[in-house]
């Protein structure tokens, strides 16, 4: 968590956030969305990155995450 607080990414692990209309917005949240999700693959190892590799988003990896610990 604390690399993703670093990162500024830290609400997309623990919010379901709106995708944005705007296309900029949106060009935004898919960047940040995918930098936040590699953030927390990177710090698992594989057997705990098959529980949560196929998830949308930072907070459902999360939550999975929560749910395992």
């Amino acid at each position: 968590m604390s690399i993703l607080y670093r990162n500024c990414l830290k609400h997309f692990a623990l919010n379901t956030i709106a995708i944005p209309v705007d296309t900029d917005e949106n060009e935004k949240y898919q960047e940040e969305m995918a930098r936040a999700k590699s953030i927390i693959l990177d710090k698992f190892k594989d057997h705990v990155v098959l529980h949560i590799a196929e998830k949308d988003t930072a907070n459902a990896m999360w939550e999975a995450l929560t749910k395992l610990y």
